[in-house]
């Protein structure tokens, strides 16, 4: 699990592994011996001490944003909204290049699929509900292009 979105330590690139001791002892014999700088190390640190704060202050907003989110796509024609329970939503669109380009367009970056089962299937990340309303705008738009 990584401490990214819900610590806000995504440029820290920060996480953690939880197993059984053989598995934990297996993965420790493929890792660098530096494999990660002091500030990073420092700021999941005091991320743990303060956990119970920045999860009640991170996760909420996120939650709602992506409530909203598929709420305001899933009525929209041609668009397939699957549930989510992280902090993002894989959405099914008409014209995946078509969808990408246009969100490009808008400064907005999504991951997209080139595996046949999911062919045109857009992985949005969920932000701030500054984002999401962007990005439902164009979604909604570019697919009006295409109904």
């Amino acid at each position: 699990r990584t401490l990214s979105k819900a610590f806000g330590l995504a440029g820290c690139r920060v996480g953690y592994g939880v197993a059984q001791k053989e598995v934990i002892d297996a993965l420790g014999l493929t890792k660098l011996v530096y494999n990660m700088n002091i500030l990073s190390q420092n700021a999941a640190l005091a991320a743990m001490d303060y956990a119970d704060d920045i999860l009640a202050h991170n996760i909420p907003p996120t939650l709602a944003a992506r409530q909203y989110f598929m709420d305001a796509l899933k009525d929209v024609p041609g668009l397939t909204v699957y549930p989510s329970s992280t902090n993002f939503v894989l959405v099914r669109v008409p014209d995946g290049p078509a969808m990408v380009k246009a969100l490009h367009d808008a400064d907005i970056c999504v991951r997209s699929y080139k595996a046949a089962n999911l062919k045109n299937c857009l992985r949005i990340t969920i932000t701030t509900d500054e984002v999401v309303r962007k990005v439902v705008a164009v979604m909604t738009e570019e697919a009006k292009k295409n109904a």
